[in-house]
């Protein structure tokens, strides 16, 4: 006869009941926060007049955070895939790089878009904790990218309040 020998243990094949960060995770959730600095900055600098002396420390503030944000970025891309999480992060990621290096106005408003024609990609399929807490990590990601887009293009939305960057 056979012995019945359970090798999955009990809780193998149920969701997380808690977030646990991969290194990916960390880093965007760090991300994040570069690029609450970056929409500051880029807000200091909207309506500033540019051959203005003074205005040179915040438009080299500016220079700085964007990067700072990119190094992040960087950072982020460099990082392994640990688990399927993690790849609409990293998405998200190089699509903010693009974005952030693209030198014309058009270019970074088609690179925008992308996050509404393909928004399967910048989420977090599930209802687990994992997922859960994944998804408000990319709703605050695009929730910056969204007003650095709208700062590129016009209106000023200082008074959303999804993009303090808690001190920069």
């Amino acid at each position: 006869m056979a012995t019945k020998v359970t090798t999955t243990p009990l809780s193998g094949t149920e969701p997380p009941a808690r977030f646990t960060h991969t290194p990916i995770s960390r880093c965007f959730s760090r991300l994040l926060g570069k690029l609450g600095c970056c929409v500051e900055a880029e807000r200091d600098i909207a309506h500033a007049n540019w051959a203005d002396p003074a205005f040179a420390d915040w438009l080299t503030e500016a220079e700085r955070t964007r990067v700072t944000t990119l190094a992040g970025m960087a950072e982020v891309l460099d990082l392994q895939i640990e688990r399927v999480s993690d790849l609409p992060l990293r998405l998200t990621t190089m699509l903010g790089q693009a974005m952030l290096r693209s030198t014309h106005p058009d270019e970074f408003t088609q690179l925008y878009g992308l996050l509404d024609r393909h928004a399967d990609c910048f989420c977090c399929p599930g209802s687990d904790p994992t997922s859960r807490r994944v998804d408000r990590m990319l709703s605050t990601a695009k929730a910056r990218l969204h007003v650095l887009a709208a700062l590129s293009t016009g209106p000023d939305t200082s008074s959303d309040p999804e993009v303090s960057p808690g001190g920069c």
